[in-house]
C-alpha cells in the first residue's frame, strides 16, 4: 500500500516534560487514554527536519527538506502506542494544507526558517528560537527504557474531517539516540500551543534527547477499528 506520506526525518530533537492529566483531556478520543512513563503523563516539545517528502509517492514541488517543529502527547488505545499532536508548524504552505486536507492534522504554516544548525520561526507577534548541542556519539537505547518509549511509537491518531477517529501508522527501523543533549531555547509555550500549555516554560524538563532519524512512511488509516484489525494480522503474521 502507497504511504499517505514518505520522507526521511533527521535530526529529532525532542525535549520532554512531565504535565497534569488535564491537559490531556481535550486530546482523547473514545477509547484513548494517557501512556503514562513511572506514572506520569508527559508532553514532548519536537523539533525535525522531513526531508525528500512526498505525498502518496509522490515527490511535493519544491519542498527538499522542510522543518517541523510539534508538541506531541503520548497516548494509547488498547496495546496500540502513539502520539496525539497538539499542534505543529512547518514553513510550507503546501505541506500544511496537504495535512489538514489528507488527514486534518493540527499543522499552520508560519515564517520557518533554518538559521544555521536552529529552528527559527516567528508566531503570535515573537520569534521562537530551537537549537541544540548533541555530545558524545548516538547509541541505540535499550528496548523498555526512557528513550524507547518517546522514540518506538508506531501509531499517531487524530480524528477525519468526518468526526470519525483517525489511525496513521508510522513504519521507521529504531533510531540511534542522543541522551546528552544541551538545549538552546527561547520560546513562548503558552503563545504557540495555546494558554494551558505556559506551563511547560515554568517547568524543568524530565529529558532531552535527539535522534538520528530514517527513513519514515505514514499510512493513514480509516479509524481505530481499521487500525487494530491491521495490528491484529501484522501479529499473526509475525
Amino acid at each position: 500500500m502507497t504511504p499517505f506520506l514518505s520522507g526521511r526525518w533527521s535530526n529529532i530533537f525532542c525535549q520532554t516534560w512531565a504535565v497534569g492529566e488535564e491537559h490531556y483531556r481535550p486530546y482523547l478520543l473514545p477509547d484513548m487514554v494517557p501512556d503514562r512513563w513511572e506514572g506520569r503523563a508527559l508532553a514532548s516539545l519536537v523539533a525535525l527536519d522531513l526531508v525528500d517528502p512526498r505525498v502518496f509517492g509522490v515527490r511535493v514541488p519544491g519542498q527538499r527538506r522542510v522543518p517541523e517543529l510539534s508538541l506531541l502527547l503520548y497516548v494509547r488505545d488498547g496495546r496500540r502506542r502513539g502520539v496525539r499532536t497538539v499542534r505543529q508548524f512547518v514553513p510550507r504552505p503546501m505541506v500544511a494544507g496537504l495535512s489538514r486536507f489528507a488527514a486534518n492534522e493540527p499543522v499552520l504554516s508560519v515564517p520557518y526558517q533554518r538559521t544555521g544548525d536552529d529552528h527559527e520561526l516567528r508566531y503570535g507577534g515573537r520569534t521562537h528560537r530551537f537549537g541544540w548541542t548533541a555530545v558524545g556519539e548516538p547509541v541505540l537505547p535499550a528496548e523498555g527504557g526512557f528513550e524507547d518509549f518517546l522514540f518506538n511509537r508506531p501509531w499517531n491518531f487524530g480524528k477525519h474531517w468526518s468526526g470519525m477517529p483517525l489511525s496513521m501508522r508510522v513504519d521507521h527501523p529504531r533510531w540511534r539516540v542522543w541522551s546528552d543533549v544541551r538545549p538552546r531555547l527561547e520560546f513562548d509555550a503558552g503563545v504557540l500551543f495555546g494558554d494551558p500549555w505556559q506551563v511547560l516554560g515554568a517547568s524543568a524538563p524530565v529529558g532531552v534527547h535527539l535522534a538520528e532519524g530514517s527513513p519514515v512512511e505514514v499510512h493513514a488509516l480509516a479509524g481505530f477499528k481499521e487500525g487494530q484489525r491491521a495490528t491484529r494480522l501484522t501479529e499473526a503474521h509475525a
